[in-house]
């Protein structure tokens, strides 16, 4: 048994807290808000976002999440193309520090 709880990197010691003494099989991490844009919501909440500043934003919070040593996993970690929206850069080089948090943290993803 297991849950998937949302990050925000300034409620890491509150997510902690509610899960440290649960007797949960995993706990997954997953990335939903950049901030306070809830970029999978809806695709009316992308109108007039800069694509390029949210992907990098993206990228950074989810190397917290693999960095913060509360999550088991990451789920959906291209869970920000849900709509289309692509950067203009190429995005192997957040993908590959992506991975190396995950491989340093011994954690999956979906």
């Amino acid at each position: 048994m297991g849950v998937e709880v949302c990050y925000f990197k300034q409620a890491e010691d509150f997510v902690y807290a509610i899960t440290k003494a649960k007797e949960l099989d995993f706990l997954a991490g997953s990335v939903h808000f950049i901030d306070a844009f809830a970029f999978d919501h809806s695709p009316v909440y992308w109108d007039g976002v800069d694509v390029d500043a949210a992907y990098r934003t993206f990228f950074e919070t989810s190397v917290d999440l693999a960095n913060s040593g509360i999550y088991d996993g990451l789920v959906h970690p291209d869970s920000i193309g849900l709509y289309g929206y692509k950067p203009s850069f190429a995005l192997k080089e957040d993908y590959d520090r992506l991975a190396a948090a995950l491989a340093k943290n011994n954690m999956y993803t979906e």
